[in-house]
Parts: C-alpha cells; structure tokens; sequence
C-alpha cells in the first residue's frame, strides 16, 4: 500500500474525501491530450477503438 494512502487513514474523514478526490500531476494533461487527439483525428468511437495502437500513436505525435 502506497504511504500517502496508509497516511490517509489517520486523517479526518473530510479531510480524506478531499484526498482522494486530487488527480495526480500528469494524469489530467494525458488525458486531456488523448480526448483532444481523438477529436482532432475526426473518427468517431467506434473507428477509433479499431484502430491498432501503433496508429493511434502515431496521430497523438502528429497533433501534440
């Protein structure tokens, strides 16, 4: 168990519910890129969930 969790515990229950609910550094952006590349690509869902993943890198290196 990571220490930042197991030192969670002994915080008071708000102050643990505000914990939980940060987003780790980068984990925003990343997904914030992938929604962005997906939207530029102009595929819809179901395209985009066939294509390979060698495919979809190579349209998130042409959009970033």
């Amino acid at each position: 168990m990571p220490t930042w969790y197991a030192d969670a515990w002994k915080l008071p229950k708000e102050e643990r519910a505000k914990l939980r609910s940060k987003t780790f550094d980068g984990i925003a952006k990343n997904i914030a890129v992938q929604f962005t590349c997906f939207i530029k690509s102009g595929l819809n869902l179901s395209d985009w969930n066939k294509l390979h993943v060698s495919e979809k890198n190579r349209i998130f290196a042409e959009h970033l």
